[in-house]
């Protein structure tokens, strides 16, 4: 599992945790809630009850009293007493309408009938009626305090039973949360460990590589075998050291090549001198000995070599020299022309054949021709490269008048539009061609499918930088593996575009 799904889950485990206990919370606490009303209003009943009862039974004893001594003070309790029975009994009306309007309608009946009762025993007691008065006092309050008790008793129950299921619906509601809160924080330790085993053991691991290519030592590898992003990361930095590690040693065979090509030019410097005796000497038997003579076929063959040895090493000498900043008119036939000598004893012992269509008539353009010629040089010696078995080299030419839109190999930035005409030089090989997914690469620095020693990646690329440069581009063709090669060098006929500098 990579690290974005460890803390995705993570994530989700903890939200659907937290939706939970919010839905335990939304769920249970109106329950809860309600139950706690409930038992409050239980309670509140049960108190305007207890209340009544105590009235009434204050009630009954200031009558009782106010039969038996005739006190006048006994008459103003028990007539307070009413008034408070009457507030009370009104008060409990209130509370057991919702919950039981009829007994309430049936007690309140009761109760202001037993009221009544109570002011005609007062007035028959007034009225001398003393005896049948004691009579009835007895048994007036007798039934409303009993139907209070019975109610009393039921709303104590109630009560009781709704604190308790209130309670018990708390510590359920309660359990639950911490349940919950107990597998998330289980859950998330766990979740917790496996991520830091998956991040910070792996960067310890990624940190000691680091040291070691830090140290160059390009073939240290770093051993993850974990497959998430940490895993492509170590990928990386291996994929990094085996390029910084092919990249050093292309520096060296670079480095070694330099040291060659100013050798080869000290060589053809030193050799230019013993040439020019030996033609020296070579033109001077001929003009001694005359074209009679049998020798003189000969000592023109052996002028001729020397001719051709100096007419090389004078393109060696050209071609080593540091390339001229200021651009010319060039005649890219006979750039081409001098190019092919420097490779014509590659091009025989390869045994590559070359079909040379382009024509002398070619129109000029401007430019350095040392740089120009390097660009053909690669080409010949990449062409070369990939024909081990011997083939056909193709140069040709042609002429575009239409204008053109120039790829600009920086990523994002327009094409470039420049005016014709332009010269086209078409550099096509029979060898082992180009893979379709290295079509594109081709001309980026470093790459190369070549070995160590036979390429160093940068031959197409600074090509491509001379020939824009110049105000032109390359591009290049292939069909596949072993269907040979095109390159397209474009250049702007003189005087056509302004140079890109």
């Amino acid at each position: 599992m990579s690290i974005r799904q460890r803390l995705a889950s993570f994530m989700v485990l903890m939200i659907t945790l937290l939706c939970v206990i919010g839905g335990l919370l939304l769920v249970g606490g109106p329950v809860i809630l309600s139950a706690f009303r409930q038992s409050i209003d239980s309670m509140g009943s049960l108190d305007a009850i207890r209340e009544l009862k105590a009235s009434l039974s204050r009630e009954k004893s200031s009558l009782n009293r106010y039969l038996l001594l005739d006190d006048e003070r006994e008459w103003i309790s028990f007539s307070e007493a009413s008034r408070i029975s009457r507030k009370n009994a009104l008060t409990l009306k209130e509370q057991l309408a919702k919950s039981n309007p009829e007994w309430a309608i049936k007690f309140f009946d009761q109760f202001e009938k037993t009221e009544k009762q109570a002011t005609s025993v007062v007035q028959q007691f007034k009225k001398g009626n003393k005896i049948k008065a004691f009579e009835e006092a007895t048994t007036i309050f007798e039934d409303v305090i009993e139907k209070i008790s019975v109610l009393e008793k039921e709303k104590a129950e109630e009560a009781q039973q709704m604190f308790e299921r209130s309670k018990k619906l708390t510590k359920s509601v309660e359990s639950m949360v911490i349940i919950a809160l107990a597998i998330a924080t289980l859950l998330g330790l766990v979740l917790f460990r496996s991520l830091y085993r998956a991040v910070m053991t792996p960067i310890e691991v990624l940190r000691r590589g680091a040291m070691e290519f830090g140290k160059g030592h390009w073939d240290h590898r770093i051993d993850l075998k974990s497959k998430n992003e940490l895993g492509v990361l170590a990928d990386a930095f291996n994929v990094m050291a085996e390029n910084v590690k092919q990249l050093q040693m292309q520096a060296v065979h670079m480095d070694r090549m330099s040291a060659v090509g100013q050798l080869a030019g000290g060589v053809a410097h030193e050799i230019n001198n013993p040439l020019t005796a030996v033609l020296g000497q070579a033109q001077i038997l001929m003009a001694r000995l005359g074209e009679k003579d049998a020798s003189y076929p000969q000592i023109q063959k052996i002028e001729q070599a020397a001719l051709r040895c100096k007419k090389i090493v004078r393109g060696l000498l050209d071609f080593s020299r540091p390339s001229q900043t200021a651009f010319e008119e060039i005649d890219m036939h006979k750039t081409v022309e001098a190019t092919l000598e420097l490779c014509e004893a590659d091009l025989k012992r390869a045994r590559i054949n070359v079909e040379h269509r382009i024509t002398r008539s070619l129109p000029a353009i401007e430019g350095n021709n040392s740089e120009l010629q390097q660009v053909l040089l690669n080409l010949f010696n990449n062409a070369i490269q990939a024909m081990p078995k011997g083939g056909t080299l193709t140069l040709d030419s042609r002429i575009h008048n239409d204008n053109l839109s120039l790829p600009e190999r920086r990523k994002g930035a327009p094409p470039r539009k420049a005016q014709g005409p332009w010269l086209e030089i078409l550099v096509k090989d029979t060898g082992v061609g180009i893979a379709k997914e290295h079509l594109g690469r081709v001309f980026e620095p470093f790459f190369t499918t070549k070995e160590i020693g036979k390429g160093t990646g940068l031959g197409l690329a600074v090509s491509m930088g001379i020939i824009q440069k110049h105000g032109g581009d390359m591009r290049v063709e292939s069909a596949g593996s072993n269907r040979g090669a095109t390159f397209f060098v474009i250049l702007p006929v003189k005087n056509s575009i302004k140079k890109v500098a």
